[in-house]
């Protein structure tokens, strides 16, 4: 026996049809693993697109009461500037009126106006 034959009967290689068999149904499943793969990475694709709609409707929520609360605490911030203007107004007319008048400044003294 030669060493040199045997080494040349290992580089022929010779496919069975059963080999190829196995080659086709390695290469379907490979591509099914393939087709999953695609398929799971579009559900992530429509996951992050929905989960940026969300994003996107939260902060659209949170400047819409934003300004509705701004535009609600309006009417009330000017209703109560008009208010202490009003008061300052009487404060100081009654003060000059106590000027004048003992008993208006006896009685605003009374009520801890004065």
């Amino acid at each position: 026996m030669n060493v040199f034959s045997s080494v040349g009967n290992a580089n022929e290689v010779s496919f069975t049809q059963q080999d190829r068999e196995m080659l086709i149904r390695l290469d379907e499943g490979q591509k099914a693993i393939n087709n999953r793969i695609d398929d799971v990475n579009k559900r992530i694709d429509d996951l992050r697109n929905l989960i940026y709609v969300v994003l996107a409707g939260i902060f659209a929520l949170i400047g819409f009461v934003l300004w509705d609360r701004r535009t609600t605490l309006a009417p009330a911030v000017r209703k109560n500037r008009e208010l202490e203007e009003r008061e300052d107004k009487i404060g100081r007319t009654l003060k000059d009126l106590a000027m004048k008048d003992e008993k208006v400044a006896d009685a605003l003294k009374h009520a801890g106006i004065l």
